[in-house]
């Protein structure tokens, strides 16, 4: 049985650390649901450049980076489609900048819930999003806190 307080509050946390770093890495916007293609990724090796070589170098590192923004992109598409107010909350809440990051106070307001209800729905929301992402991710990110 899943603990849906931890649970989401570890959603929440991925989503605004590692999440937001893990799209700075690659520069691409958080807020766009729209998944990364991971065949873009060169596979082969330069022949004797060393250039080439060091910024290929550089993409394998950033493989596993753009496998888990893949991931997490998937599992948002997911919230979006199942819970669509669930969905805007997440984005609005925790995936924006610091600086577009609006509060839950402003978003309630601008939703016409209670503060409570939007905690409710966001609680939801984050805990789908730890679900689709372990189920999408074959388990090797598992956001889910069990009792």
């Amino acid at each position: 049985m899943m603990n849906e307080r931890l649970t989401a509050e570890k959603a929440r946390k991925y989503l605004r650390v590692n999440y937001q770093t893990n799209c700075k890495q690659l520069a691409i916007p958080s807020v766009d649901i729209k998944s990364p293609s991971l065949s873009s990724l060169p596979s082969g090796s330069p022949a004797g450049n060393p250039t080439e070589s060091q910024i290929v170098d550089n993409l394998d590192k950033l493989e596993p980076v753009a496998r888990e923004v893949y991931w997490s992109k998937k599992a948002l598409q997911r919230v979006h489609i199942i819970n669509p107010l669930g969905h805007k909350i997440i984005t609005e809440c925790y995936l924006r900048d610091t600086i577009y990051r609006v509060t839950q106070d402003t978003l309630a307001h601008s939703l016409g819930l209670s503060r409570r209800k939007l905690q409710e729905v966001s609680r939801d929301a984050c805990c789908q999003f730890a679900g689709a992402m372990k189920e999408i991710s074959d388990g090797n990110i598992d956001l889910v806190i069990e009792f």
